[in-house]
Protein backbone atom coordinates (compact mmCIF):
# COMPACT_ATOMS: atom_id res chain seq x y z
CA UNK A 1 0.00 0.00 0.00
CA UNK A 2 2.92 2.43 1.14
CA UNK A 3 4.37 1.87 -2.26
CA UNK A 4 1.03 2.38 -4.41
CA UNK A 5 0.72 5.83 -2.65
CA UNK A 6 3.81 6.91 -3.27
CA UNK A 7 3.52 7.02 -6.59
CA UNK A 8 -0.13 8.12 -6.72
CA UNK A 9 2.31 10.76 -5.05
CA UNK A 10 4.75 11.49 -7.62
CA UNK A 11 1.92 11.05 -10.45
CA UNK A 12 0.35 13.97 -8.46
CA UNK A 13 3.55 16.13 -8.62
CA UNK A 14 3.53 15.43 -12.29
CA UNK A 15 5.91 12.43 -12.97
CA UNK A 16 4.88 11.29 -16.89
CA UNK A 17 6.10 7.82 -18.23
CA UNK A 18 8.55 8.56 -20.06
CA UNK A 19 10.57 10.49 -16.96
CA UNK A 20 13.68 9.62 -15.45
CA UNK A 21 13.15 9.17 -11.58
CA UNK A 22 15.75 8.94 -9.16
CA UNK A 23 14.14 7.48 -6.53
CA UNK A 24 17.10 7.79 -3.08
CA UNK A 25 16.64 5.18 -0.18
CA UNK A 26 14.48 2.99 -2.40
CA UNK A 27 15.15 0.05 -0.41
CA UNK A 28 13.84 -3.31 -1.40
CA UNK A 29 11.66 -1.24 -4.11
CA UNK A 30 8.13 -1.34 -2.75
CA UNK A 31 8.14 1.92 -5.21
CA UNK A 32 10.08 0.82 -8.16
CA UNK A 33 7.37 -2.41 -7.69
CA UNK A 34 4.72 -0.54 -8.13
CA UNK A 35 6.11 1.77 -11.55
CA UNK A 36 7.66 -1.22 -13.17
CA UNK A 37 4.85 -1.98 -15.14
CA UNK A 38 3.98 1.79 -15.90
CA UNK A 39 7.42 4.33 -16.09
CA UNK A 40 8.74 3.60 -19.42
CA UNK A 41 11.53 6.29 -18.55
CA UNK A 42 14.83 5.80 -16.75
CA UNK A 43 14.68 4.67 -13.16
CA UNK A 44 17.85 4.97 -10.67
CA UNK A 45 17.45 3.57 -6.83
CA UNK A 46 20.16 4.20 -4.88
CA UNK A 47 20.34 2.81 -1.06
CA UNK A 48 23.21 2.16 1.42
CA UNK A 49 22.08 -1.38 2.01
CA UNK A 50 23.50 -3.73 -0.66
CA UNK A 51 20.46 -6.72 -0.13
CA UNK A 52 17.59 -4.37 -0.27
CA UNK A 53 18.88 -3.17 -3.45
CA UNK A 54 19.28 -7.30 -4.66
CA UNK A 55 15.81 -7.39 -3.68
CA UNK A 56 14.75 -4.67 -5.49
CA UNK A 57 16.36 -6.00 -8.88
CA UNK A 58 14.27 -8.94 -8.80
CA UNK A 59 11.30 -7.79 -7.60
CA UNK A 60 11.01 -5.37 -10.39
CA UNK A 61 12.81 -7.74 -13.46
CA UNK A 62 13.61 -4.50 -15.29
CA UNK A 63 17.13 -4.92 -17.17
CA UNK A 64 17.28 -1.52 -18.18
CA UNK A 65 17.09 0.22 -14.88
CA UNK A 66 19.52 1.27 -12.79
CA UNK A 67 20.38 0.13 -8.63
CA UNK A 68 23.31 1.52 -7.01
CA UNK A 69 24.75 1.47 -3.22
CA UNK A 70 26.21 4.66 -1.89
CA UNK A 71 27.49 5.47 1.23
CA UNK A 72 27.77 9.64 1.03
CA UNK A 73 25.68 12.12 0.63
CA UNK A 74 26.16 12.03 -3.47
CA UNK A 75 23.95 11.36 -6.41
CA UNK A 76 25.69 8.98 -8.89
CA UNK A 77 23.91 10.59 -12.20
CA UNK A 78 25.20 12.90 -14.62
CA UNK A 79 24.50 16.70 -13.72
CA UNK A 80 21.17 17.72 -15.45
CA UNK A 81 20.20 14.44 -16.45
CA UNK A 82 16.68 13.77 -13.94
CA UNK A 83 13.65 14.77 -14.13
CA UNK A 84 12.14 13.81 -10.35
CA UNK A 85 13.79 12.66 -8.06
CA UNK A 86 12.37 11.68 -4.36
CA UNK A 87 13.43 11.01 -0.87
CA UNK A 88 10.19 9.23 1.22
CA UNK A 89 11.55 8.74 4.64
CA UNK A 90 15.34 9.84 3.68
CA UNK A 91 15.88 12.75 5.22
CA UNK A 92 14.28 11.90 8.26
CA UNK A 93 16.99 9.99 9.81
CA UNK A 94 19.59 12.61 8.66
CA UNK A 95 20.53 15.77 10.43
CA UNK A 96 20.12 18.51 9.12
CA UNK A 97 23.08 19.86 7.39
CA UNK A 98 23.39 16.14 6.29
CA UNK A 99 20.14 16.96 4.22
CA UNK A 100 20.97 20.56 2.92
CA UNK A 101 24.28 18.96 1.49
CA UNK A 102 22.33 15.81 0.34
CA UNK A 103 19.58 18.42 -1.68
CA UNK A 104 22.53 20.50 -3.19
CA UNK A 105 23.34 17.23 -4.94
CA UNK A 106 19.99 16.20 -6.33
CA UNK A 107 19.68 20.09 -7.02
CA UNK A 108 22.69 19.04 -9.31
CA UNK A 109 21.64 17.14 -10.77
CA UNK A 110 18.12 17.63 -11.69
CA UNK A 111 17.23 19.09 -15.38
CA UNK A 112 15.63 22.68 -15.29
CA UNK A 113 11.90 22.19 -14.03
CA UNK A 114 13.07 19.05 -12.49
CA UNK A 115 11.24 18.25 -8.86
CA UNK A 116 12.39 16.97 -5.58
CA UNK A 117 9.82 15.05 -3.84
CA UNK A 118 10.40 14.34 -0.02
CA UNK A 119 8.62 13.19 3.23
CA UNK A 120 9.70 14.74 6.50
CA UNK A 121 8.37 14.64 10.41
CA UNK A 122 6.68 17.96 11.64
CA UNK A 123 5.90 18.13 15.05
CA UNK A 124 2.37 20.10 14.07
CA UNK A 125 1.14 16.83 13.12
CA UNK A 126 -0.57 14.88 15.80
CA UNK A 127 -0.08 11.51 14.19
CA UNK A 128 3.84 12.09 14.34
CA UNK A 129 4.33 13.05 18.09
CA UNK A 130 4.57 8.98 18.57
CA UNK A 131 7.89 9.16 17.04
CA UNK A 132 8.72 12.30 19.02
CA UNK A 133 7.53 9.97 22.17
CA UNK A 134 9.84 7.01 21.05
CA UNK A 135 12.93 9.30 20.24
CA UNK A 136 12.79 10.29 24.44
CA UNK A 137 12.31 7.03 25.01
CA UNK A 138 15.47 5.99 23.34
CA UNK A 139 17.91 9.12 24.82
CA UNK A 140 21.07 7.93 25.77
CA UNK A 141 20.57 4.64 23.43
CA UNK A 142 22.24 3.89 20.10
CA UNK A 143 19.13 4.56 18.28
CA UNK A 144 18.27 4.95 14.70
CA UNK A 145 17.78 8.75 14.27
CA UNK A 146 14.25 10.45 13.85
CA UNK A 147 14.53 13.90 12.43
CA UNK A 148 11.99 16.48 12.66
CA UNK A 149 11.42 19.46 10.54
CA UNK A 150 9.81 22.35 10.12
CA UNK A 151 7.82 24.19 7.24
CA UNK A 152 9.90 26.88 7.92
CA UNK A 153 13.35 25.17 7.81
CA UNK A 154 11.85 23.54 4.23
CA UNK A 155 10.73 26.87 3.22
CA UNK A 156 14.58 28.55 4.15
CA UNK A 157 16.47 25.46 2.62
CA UNK A 158 14.54 26.06 -1.03
CA UNK A 159 15.63 29.78 -0.93
CA UNK A 160 19.41 28.66 0.02
CA UNK A 161 19.60 26.04 -2.68
CA UNK A 162 17.93 27.60 -5.52
CA UNK A 163 15.27 25.83 -5.72
CA UNK A 164 10.92 26.79 -5.62
CA UNK A 165 8.54 25.31 -3.14
CA UNK A 166 5.99 24.11 -5.36
CA UNK A 167 4.00 22.83 -2.61
CA UNK A 168 3.89 21.80 1.22
CA UNK A 169 1.37 19.14 2.96
CA UNK A 170 0.37 18.17 5.92
CA UNK A 171 1.37 14.84 6.68
CA UNK A 172 -2.52 14.60 7.76
CA UNK A 173 -3.69 16.39 5.26
CA UNK A 174 -5.89 14.51 2.50
CA UNK A 175 -4.53 15.60 -0.90
CA UNK A 176 -3.48 12.85 -2.76
CA UNK A 177 -5.94 11.77 -5.87
CA UNK A 178 -6.16 8.27 -7.57
CA UNK A 179 -5.24 7.90 -11.08
CA UNK A 180 -6.70 6.19 -14.64
CA UNK A 181 -2.93 4.56 -15.06
CA UNK A 182 -4.09 4.43 -18.67
CA UNK A 183 -4.78 7.92 -19.39
CA UNK A 184 -2.91 9.41 -15.89
CA UNK A 185 -6.28 11.52 -15.38
CA UNK A 186 -7.33 12.08 -11.97
CA UNK A 187 -9.94 9.92 -10.42
CA UNK A 188 -13.03 11.05 -8.35
CA UNK A 189 -13.29 9.71 -5.17
CA UNK A 190 -11.29 9.64 -1.88
CA UNK A 191 -7.84 11.82 -1.04
CA UNK A 192 -4.96 10.13 0.50
CA UNK A 193 -2.96 11.34 3.07
CA UNK A 194 1.03 9.95 3.38
CA UNK A 195 1.54 10.45 6.86
CA UNK A 196 5.00 11.73 6.88
CA UNK A 197 4.66 15.68 5.71
CA UNK A 198 5.23 15.87 2.18
CA UNK A 199 7.08 18.98 0.01
CA UNK A 200 7.64 19.44 -3.60
CA UNK A 201 10.91 21.92 -4.87
CA UNK A 202 11.40 22.81 -8.38
CA UNK A 203 14.81 23.63 -10.14
CA UNK A 204 13.87 27.01 -11.69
Amino acid sequence: MVGRLEKLLLVYAGLRRDDFLLDIGCGSGRLAVQLADWLEGAYLGTDVVQTLLDQAVRACNRPDWRFHKVSGLTVPADSGSVDMACAFSVFTHLRHEETYEYMRDIHRVLKPGGRLVFSFLEFRVPLLWQVMEGNIGSIGQDAVLNQFMSTDAVEVFAQHLGFELSEVHRGDDPFIPQFDPSTGSKIDGELYSFGQSVATYRKP
